[in-house]
């Protein structure tokens, strides 16, 4: 008896990640800079869903206010696990000259 098992690396699936697994770092894309002054690393930032120009975009809240954007190749699949109920928020890693790196999280 043979069998494959998709290779080295165990079986080869398309199965996504599932929402409260979805975990990753990334970078705030358009920082808003008088929110970005607030941060400090470890900060806490709310993500949420919305809409800016018609288009669909994920943003970072401080405090109510918008941080930046989400731009990541994971976004696609980050604004589905929203869409299904799934919360998620960021904590900041790193702040460099204007530019935050955040950790994306679920809320459990």
């Amino acid at each position: 008896m043979s069998g494959s098992s998709g290779g080295p690396h165990g079986p080869i699936t398309d199965t996504p990640t599932a929402c409260e697994q979805l975990t990753f770092t990334s970078q705030l894309a358009s920082p808003k800079e008088e929110v970005v002054e607030q941060l400090r690393d470890g900060s806490i930032l709310q993500i949420v869903s919305g809409e800016q120009n018609g288009q669909s975009v994920v943003h970072a809240l401080w405090d109510g206010e918008i941080a930046g954007g989400i731009a990541d190749p994971r976004l696609q699949r980050l604004r589905i696990c929203m869409a299904e109920g799934t919360m998620y928020e960021a904590r900041v890693v790193e702040i460099n000259n204007g530019q935050v790196r955040i950790f994306i999280y679920p809320v459990r």
